[in-house]
């Protein structure tokens, strides 16, 4: 039963042609065992059935259409019209575990100094199959110098963020098409402390057409965030070590990225998609070579590629 005197928690969903696994997003924002919540759909001029879904929410989210603008633009609207205390931003084809913002929220009422909650999270294919668990070894307190070399591995659903603290440290950057996460989080840690609860508290869905995975756009991003970020830390006199581990970062960030999209084409039956990034992915770092599920999918990948241009000969 919802307590009024409990802070309100804005939960911002933007969709861009996400209707296959919307409803699973929104049941499991609506169904929080913390209930003072208000979730926040912003349709960022999605072309599938995504608008056909938001009649069956009708009176228990707020629902923001608009043309097509952007992930960053999304998010930053489905902020300004939030009235949250505190905001959980979750992309649309990701999944929030029943206990998520009771689980983090007490963190940041218990600690007035912290401005970020953050806890561990799972990984599921389209399919909804979970297959792994990020790790519990994560710290907390003023984090910034470990995020600057390490490259924060935060999905955006896994965070719960004072409104306050995120209003000072400026919206997401539209400018970033990839990144624009870490980007946020490198923001909000130079001045705020994060706090890490260790427990499972999301689900993050590994998609092959996931709003957040278009590539042709990942480069340009990778190369924007490295200048961004490097001006900024000479701007804010940081030592300029911190500067060159954060581009080394970003690039094997990119690899690594490569080689998980290799893992999700292959799943999802692309071979010749998936023989492509692998391809990449080793060419940018020969030791995943070393990696047997690596090498496993390169050469199944291969095979089938092989047996689709012989036609003639049964596998």
């Amino acid at each position: 039963m919802e307590n009024k005197s409990d802070p309100l928690v804005s939960i911002i969903i933007p969709a861009y042609n996400s209707a296959r696994f919307l409803r699973e997003t929104l049941d499991s924002s609506l169904n929080q065992t913390y209930t003072r919540v208000e979730v926040i759909l912003v349709n960022d001029g999605s072309t599938d059935n995504t608008p056909d879904i938001v009649p069956e929410y009708s009176g228990r989210i707020v629902y923001i259409n608009q043309d097509n603008s952007g992930l960053s633009a999304a998010r930053n609207i489905g902020f300004l019209a939030s009235k949250g205390e505190y905001i959980v931003f979750l992309d649309a084809d990701d999944v929030l575990l029943p206990h998520m913002i009771e689980t983090l929220l007490p963190a940041l009422l218990n600690d007035p100094s912290a401005g970020v909650a953050y806890g561990g999270y799972m990984q599921m294919d389209v399919n909804g199959m979970q297959f792994g668990g990020s790790s519990m070894d994560k710290t907390s307190g003023m984090i910034f110098r470990d995020m600057i070399q390490n490259v924060a591995d935060m999905p955006v659903g896994s965070l719960i963020i004072r409104r306050c603290v995120f209003a000072k440290s400026g919206i997401f950057d539209p400018m970033l098409c990839q990144l624009e996460d870490v980007d946020m989080w490198l923001r909000l840690a130079y001045y705020h402390k994060f706090v890490f609860v260790p427990e499972y508290i999301f689900v993050y869905r590994q998609s092959e057409n996931s709003m957040s995975r278009r590539w042709a756009e990942r480069e340009p991003a990778n190369r924007l965030i490295i200048k961004k970020w490097t001006v900024i830390l000479e701007a804010l006199n940081e030592p300029k070590q911190l500067i060159k581990p954060f581009r080394k970062r970003v690039r094997s960030h990119r690899t690594s990225q490569c080689i998980q999209d290799a893992f999700i084409h292959y799943k999802a039956g692309h071979n010749h998609i998936a023989l492509r990034k692998m391809i990449a992915g080793v060419i940018r770092d020969p030791r995943y070579l070393a990696n047997r599920g690596v090498v496993s999918i390169l050469v199944r990948s291969m095979w089938g590629e092989f047996f689709k241009k012989q036609p003639c000969i049964k596998k």
